[in-house]
């Protein structure tokens, strides 16, 4: 149940904490519910408060990455997305980023929480500032030209 709650992609390996601790609190809570709508309206309001953040860090990690390998990889990125995309690399560079990724990460503290002081909002501002490398696609073929390559591959069982 908590499993198909907070289904999401393993790169940040979220998964089973997001759905254990959505099953805990099934159980913590299922025996004192009496009325059904009450406990899934209650349980819910839970889940998008409590889960949520982890799994919105999640999909705009997705989003992100799904941005630089597509065909359009070379397009613009708002500036909310290019911080949002650089908050890891920034981390790599800088230990008062990297502590808070490692809290959102680790779900120690909310990814808004987080990454909300004034202090690591600009650090990771100056961090990107004049860089263009953050926003580019990696480096390698263009899609197009790596599915080419896939499906020659599979065609000759390679």
């Amino acid at each position: 149940m908590g499993d198909a709650l907070v289904h999401t992609n393993p790169t940040l390996t979220q998964r089973i904490s997001l759905a254990l601790w959505a099953a805990a609190r099934v159980a913590e809570r299922a025996n004192d519910a009496t009325r059904h709508a009450e406990f899934a309206r209650s349980y819910d309001e839970w889940a998008r408060t409590v889960l949520k953040p982890w799994f919105g860090l999640q999909v705009a990690a997705d989003r992100e990455n799904e941005r630089r390998l597509s065909e359009a990889a070379g397009a613009p990125v708002d500036e909310e997305a290019g911080r949002r995309a650089a908050r890891f690399l920034c981390a790599l560079e800088d230990p008062m980023v990297m502590r808070a990724w490692a809290q959102a990460r680790h779900m120690v503290r909310a990814p808004d929480e987080a990454f909300g002081s004034e202090d690591v909002r600009l650090r990771v501002k100056r961090w990107l500032k004049g860089r263009t490398d953050v926003q580019q696609p990696p480096a390698g073929p263009r899609r197009e030209v790596w599915e080419a390559l896939a499906r020659e591959a599979t065609a000759s069982g390679r």
